[in-house]
């Protein structure tokens, strides 16, 4: 499934309306991911801090930092069962750099049968042919549910905005059909 929360203004809540539904998820549903959030480098330590602030309970694991550090996360935080939400940036989701020496960050995160996957300032991939659309409709399309978050208000028509909104539904579509099939 696709959602898409867009706000015009910055500051109205994104973050915490989307940590809201996340613990939601995981108190009243027993729904524990493990969830993706991908946001711009500069925002990841705030969503840190108001996953510690506001869901104390939901293990958070920032994706950051040297190969050799990255490996180490995957060897003691990013096993099965032991994280609950994991903050990257966009860089680490679509990138070839080398991990353990074989994988790429882009493979490691893709092989994760995420839950949710979270894209912040999602204004971002611009349309359905952007790099980051395509490795995101390739790469993650096991992914249960999307939300797109954006704060941006965006400087085109109603239209465009209109044709960007039906591109990332057809691009997800059908897997989104498949993953609520299964």
């Amino acid at each position: 499934m696709l959602f898409f929360l867009r706000a015009c203004l910055q500051g109205l809540g994104k973050t915490i309306q989307t940590i809201a539904l996340l613990c939601h998820l995981f108190e009243t549903h027993a729904f524990t991911g493990p969830h993706l959030i991908v946001a711009p480098k500069s925002t990841l330590p705030n969503w840190a801090r108001e996953f510690a602030q506001w869901a104390p309970s939901l293990r958070v694991v920032t994706y950051e930092g040297t190969p050799d550090e990255r490996a180490e996360l995957w060897q003691t935080h990013l096993r099965p069962g032991t994280f609950h939400v994991l903050l990257t940036n966009y860089e680490k989701l679509m990138s070839e750099g080398r991990v353990d020496g074989r994988e790429t960050d882009k493979k490691k995160l893709s092989s994760v049968r995420w839950q949710y996957l979270v894209l912040d300032e999602g204004h971002r991939l611009k349309n359905a042919a952007s790099k980051g659309a395509l490795t995101i409709a390739a790469m993650y399309k096991h992914v249960r549910h999307r939300l797109i978050l954006s704060g941006t208000p965006l400087q085109n028509s109603q239209a465009h905005r209109r044709r960007q909104k039906q591109s990332a539904r057809s691009r997800w579509r059908t897997d989104a059909l498949t993953a609520s099939a299964a």
